[in-house]
């Protein structure tokens, strides 16, 4: 399957941007497939950098003051969770963040942090089920986390 649609010059350089970021260690992308097709995935930011305030906390009212508190906490960061429409409801999403859980545990990270609109309570249900515990508010998201260390499990959630 091709993509219809080119990508602008704009969005090249942002994937550009993301690719080194990521090739740099900043970060796993994850991607869950189903026969061959994309059908959802997670990034995962194991650093908190220039990039991920100007790219990735740009809808925090304070990107930098957000990256140096979740620094100071040892978080990682999942972001970008997406399981396409029709594969909703099926368990993508729930194995998409335990994975996250395991590579920011296996990263030495002493939490998986994420922001999550307040009004997304499908995504806010699953959180809690796995055990994410609600940190602060931060306008129209919460931030939660969920604590790792060597005996992190997700899997009796």
């Amino acid at each position: 399957m091709s993509a219809s649609v080119p990508l602008t010059d704009s969005q090249r350089q942002g994937l550009d941007r993301l690719n080194n970021f990521l090739a740099g260690g900043g970060g796993l992308l994850r991607v869950a497939r189903i026969g061959g097709l994309g059908v959802g995935h997670v990034l995962v930011i194991l650093k908190l950098d220039e990039w991920v305030e100007e790219h990735v906390l740009d809808d925090q009212r304070d990107p930098a003051a957000v990256a140096e508190e979740l620094r100071g906490r040892r978080s990682a960061l999942m972001t970008d969770l997406l399981v396409l429409h029709a594969h909703r409801r099926q368990g993508i999403g729930r194995a998409l963040v335990q994975d996250a859980i395991e590579v920011a545990n296996a990263a030495g990270a002493a939490e998986l942090a994420l922001f999550v609109a307040k009004d997304n309570f499908p995504a806010r249900q699953l959180y809690r089920e796995l055990r994410f515990g609600w940190i602060r508010d931060a306008g129209t998201q919460d931030l939660f986390a969920h604590r790792l260390g060597s005996r992190s499990t997700t899997s009796g959630a």
